[in-house]
């Protein structure tokens, strides 16, 4: 972001505001944010499953992050490694519905559909905390949902802090899943139920981990939202519903 002529990240310092690009650059990489395709349909073998980020997307994110630990020869530095780092990619990932599912996790937000997630577990999660380090994991797609929360997201209790009450404690081991909030007007969702139209605000702090970064949701007309614990905070009959649904497994697209 620093590199490009539309950048306002120079904005910040008076003084790279004379001496351009390098000035913005001497300030060193902060954090870092990933944006990953998921495309649209198709995953794998799977040709009536939700899109998701591709084999070979992952890999180069494998082979990314072994440069930053290591270069042969030694011809530059390796690029920094941070903590503050997050990812964007459209469609959830299974670990978004097993985060809601874990009664034990930390969940906040609403559910009033199913997560419409790919049929096959490509290990995207894992890739970004544990190579990239990435700390929090934000997805759209499904309009009527606005949760977020904590999986577990392998079998060694890789998040295995003890569920927190309180909105401002987070758990530090894993990685944070969820959705923003639906900001357009146009297909499905708000306005009409109990969730309005806004957005998911982020408050990144350098070198805190972005799994500990404050966030919340901003409606349209400029309130905001205190997110309730995820079946706390069903408000319709369709939230309630939902809620108390359980969903195991990620199911086709239906046309």
């Amino acid at each position: 972001i620093c590199n490009s002529d539309n950048s306002t990240a120079r904005e910040w310092d008076p003084e790279a505001l004379q001496v351009g690009r390098r000035g913005c650059q001497d300030v060193g990489v902060g954090g870092r944010v990933w944006l990953l395709d998921s495309g649209n349909r198709g995953c794998g073998a799977h040709a009536d499953s939700w899109g998701c980020v591709t084999k070979k997307t992952i890999h180069w994110i494998k082979v990314l992050v072994a440069d930053w630990m290591w270069r042969p020869g030694g011809a530059s530095p390796p690029l920094p490694r941070v903590p503050t780092s997050l990812a964007f990619v459209h469609i959830p990932p299974p670990e978004v519905m097993e985060a809601w599912n874990d009664r034990s996790a930390w969940v906040r937000g609403r559910r009033g559909e199913g997560v419409k997630c790919p049929l096959e577990n490509n290990d995207l999660s894992m890739t970004l905390r544990r190579g990239a380090g990435v700390g929090l994991l934000l997805s759209g797609h499904d309009h009527l949902n606005d949760f977020i929360g904590m999986p577990n997201i392998d079998g060694t209790q890789f998040n295995n802090q003890k569920p927190s009450t309180n909105q401002s404690d987070h758990v530090t081991s894993g990685i944070k899943v969820g959705y923003g909030r639906k900001s357009g007007h146009g297909s499905y969702g708000p306005p009409g139920g109990g969730m309005k139209v806004g957005a998911r605000v982020v408050m990144l702090r350098q070198g805190q981990d972005a799994s500990r970064a404050d966030t919340w949701i901003r409606n349209e007309n400029g309130e905001i939202e205190d997110q309730k614990v995820g079946r706390q905070a069903a408000a319709t009959w369709r939230e309630r519903l939902w809620a108390s649904k359980p969903q195991t497994v990620c199911r086709p697209f239906v046309e």
